[in-house]
């Protein structure tokens, strides 16, 4: 049994948030509840052949007019304001009673489908095809009061791998490795970790980060989001990931520590065979609390000393 470092971490892993959303999309507002499914979809298709994909929207608040749209996607995960954009002619939908930019009534416990194409001709540029499927809603008029007045976009990540071969090149490489050489024992452990996809095509980190001292080893499991190429994105543990929507750390420790530390990231890209790894050396020691004691010896010598040299001037 791994020993953990004087803390329990939960090690919950995101199966459903293997890229960038929730499995289940949510969008609140007075009494607006909708769903979208599938969360995410992860295409790799040769030029010439096609791929047809059905995505399912169910409301469960009150009726809603929605516009369904196909939009780029942001390496943050948002869906691009780019006025210029225009979806690939090869991305289309196939739907006769639904249609891109034409809103339509959805009502309470209704679900529609709106399926998607995905048929790049031959002579297509092989790469990957950050798009989004997203709906955005409109206030139903008759429901003004049980609605809120501004338009809200729920949508499901559509990651296109056009390929011949299916063999685009994957690399990484760590590009920041932050944690402090000297750390006080009583202070937590913050390491931040990024890595820069310097590949052809995205890949998910697989791996986690070991820490081994004195006192036992912790193993704590990366949160495999989706890097695009070209990206620089910081690396997330799954406790992590849990505590804030933003961390500002790859993983936070909190504990006592004392000696010699190696902390060691390790993974692969996807479930392949290119491996990255690397460690660092940290020390710990109570070097704050020494410092308080020291401080307080050292007062109270000069203040005896001072005392010696007052008596000694009043016995001449």
């Amino acid at each position: 049994m791994k020993l953990k470092i004087l803390t329990t971490l939960f090690t919950l892993v995101f199966l459903a948030d293997l890229f960038l959303f929730p499995a289940k999309h949510q969008v609140f507002a007075q009494g607006l509840s909708l769903s979208i499914s599938p969360p995410i979809l992860e295409a790799l298709i040769k030029p010439g052949k096609s791929a047809i994909q059905a995505y399912k929207i169910t409301n469960d608040g009150d009726p809603v007019i929605l516009t369904p749209q196909i939009g780029e996607l942001t390496e943050d995960g948002s869906i691009s304001q780019d006025p210029n954009f225009t979806v690939e002619k090869w991305i289309n939908t196939l739907n006769t009673d639904l249609a891109l930019g034409q809103p339509f009534l959805l009502d309470k416990g209704e679900t529609r489908q709106l399926i998607v194409r995905i048929n790049p001709p031959q002579g297509t540029p092989e790469k990957d095809y950050y798009r989004v499927i997203y709906f955005t809603t409109t206030p139903n008029p008759p429901l003004e009061s049980s609605q809120s007045s501004v338009s809200q976009t729920i949508g499901s990540p559509l990651i296109v791998t056009v390929s011949a071969s299916g063999l685009l090149v994957k690399s990484a490489k760590i590009s920041k490795f932050q944690i402090p050489e000297i750390l006080d024992s009583f202070d937590p452990i913050n390491a931040d970790i990024e890595i820069t996809n310097t590949g052809k095509t995205y890949f998910h980190p697989v791996g986690k980060i070991t820490l081994v001292g004195p006192v036992g080893r912790g193993d704590y499991n990366l949160v495999p989001n989706a890097i695009f190429i070209g990206q620089t994105k910081r690396l997330l543990t799954t406790d992590n990931a849990q505590e804030s929507l933003e961390p500002s750390t790859t993983i936070t420790l909190p504990g006592f520590f004392l000696g010699k530390y190696i902390l060691t990231v390790d993974f692969t890209l996807d479930q392949g065979t290119t491996r990255i790894t690397q460690a660092k050396i940290f020390y710990a020691f109570p070097w704050k609390a020494g410092l308080v004691i020291f401080t307080f010896l050292f007062s109270i010598f000069f203040l005896r000393r001072g005392k010696r040299n007052r008596g000694n001037k009043k016995a001449h």
